[in-house]
Order: structure tokens, then C-alpha cells, then sequence
């Protein structure tokens, strides 16, 4: 008797990230960098300080006192694949203020269970786990 349907001897591999080589991701670095105005440069230099105090703002403004800035840092990156840094901050602050937004919806799931508390370090660093 021939079976309907053939059982995998073994586990489908997991889909892997192949980065590129150093000198490859390197190369492109630089070639990014000679090809930015000086302007790109000196918001560059600032990002992540500007970053830094406008997750600090938004969790003092926020009602809820279990938002830190790290619950807000880690709302953005939830909600940051395939957005634009405005888009990003738009939804951000909507979340802040309703606990909620639409998108993806394992952007929006993370992000809401960060809202509700949940650790952002811990969730962001998960790989396709359910919570």
C-alpha cells in the first residue's frame, strides 16, 4: 500500500541570513559614507542621541508610568520593518496614546505587548518565536 502522503525524514532547515563578507559589507559602508553630503554626515553624527531623547520624551509625556524609554525605544523597532523613520514615529505615538496601531501584524502584536509591559529587550531579540 503506498502511503497518500510522504512523512520528511528530517526537520526543514531553518532559513538562514547569509550577511555578506566583511569586506564586502565594508565596501558598501564606505561607498555609502563617500556618497553622503556633509548635512547626511551631521545628522548621522546625531541620530542616535536625537533617538535617544525622543523615546525620553515621549515616555514622560505618556500617561502610563510602566512606559520607560526603553518600552518606547523598543515600540519603534517593533513597528520599524518596512516603514519610514516618519511613518515609524507616527505610529509610535499612536500606540503611546491608544495602545494600539494597524500594520503587520507581528509588528503590531510586539509592539502592543511592549505597551502593555512586557520586556522590549526580550521580545525584540526573540526569532520567530510565539509569545
Amino acid at each position: 500500500m503506498t502511503p497518500l502522503f510522504q512523512l520528511p525524514t528530517a526537520p526543514k532547515p531553518e532559513r538562514q541570513i547569509i550577511l555578506p563578507s566583511p569586506d564586502l559589507a565594508q565596501a558598501r559602508i564606505l561607498n555609502a559614507y563617500s556618497g553622503a553630503s556633509t548635512e547626511d554626515v551631521e545628522k548621522g553624527m546625531s541620530w542616535y542621541f536625537d533617538a535617544n531623547a525622543l523615546c525620553v520624551e515621549m515616555s514622560e509625556s505618556c500617561d502610563f508610568t510602566h512606559i520607560s524609554p526603553l518600552h518606547v525605544a523598543g515600540i519603534i523597532a517593533a513597528l520599524s520593518p518596512m516603514r519610514s523613520w516618519t511613518d515609524n514615529i507616527r505610529q509610535t505615538r499612536e500606540v503611546m496614546a491608544t495602545g494600539s496601531t494597524k500594520g503587520l501584524g507581528h509588528t503590531v502584536q510586539t509592539a502592543n505587548a511592549i505597551w502593555h509591559g512586557f520586556d522590549p529587550e526580550l521580545l525584540i531579540t526573540r526569532t520567530g518565536e510565539n509569545y
